[in-house]
């Protein structure tokens, strides 16, 4: 069973992850958080193998929580979850640890595939957000 926390200060973004992840019967969602603050008192107290956080929330974002945890709770993998795909964001949260990064588009499918994915180790950059990397990339070098 693979324990996930979802983090997200939006409501409808957290019962929306919540409903799509119940569906499978290898996930259980163990919990659900506002903010980062709430996210590491919680895994403080409870065992979570993959958290799905938000990059931009209030007080602490995503990416600061992502180095927190790679520090504190380095066997709890992260996924952010965002509505940015600027290479800058990619950027950031790859350096502060996260094992993926989707957007808030992403079907519920690929969401699941992530999960799993980043459960057995590999990481994850949700459909497009690689090859704009990679374009990215190439044009520094040019």
């Amino acid at each position: 069973m693979i324990k996930i926390l979802v983090v997200d200060d939006q409501n409808f973004t957290r019962q929306a992850l919540q409903a799509i992840l119940e569906t499978e019967t290898d996930f259980e969602v163990v919990g659900k958080a506002t903010s980062g603050a709430e996210a590491i008192e919680y895994l403080e107290q409870t065992e979570v193998d993959i958290m799905i956080a938000d990059l931009e929330m209030p007080e602490m974002n995503g990416l600061i929580l992502t180095k927190i945890l790679a520090q504190r709770f380095p066997e709890t993998k992260v996924i952010i979850l965002s509505s940015h795909d600027e290479d800058d964001n990619i950027n950031s949260a790859v350096q502060s640890g996260a094992r993926g990064y989707l957007l808030k588009n992403t079907s519920a499918q690929e969401i699941v595939d992530t999960i799993r994915a980043v459960q057995r180790g590999y990481f994850q950059l949700g459909p497009g957000l690689f090859e704009k990397l990679l374009s990215h990339l190439i044009k520094e070098k040019e």
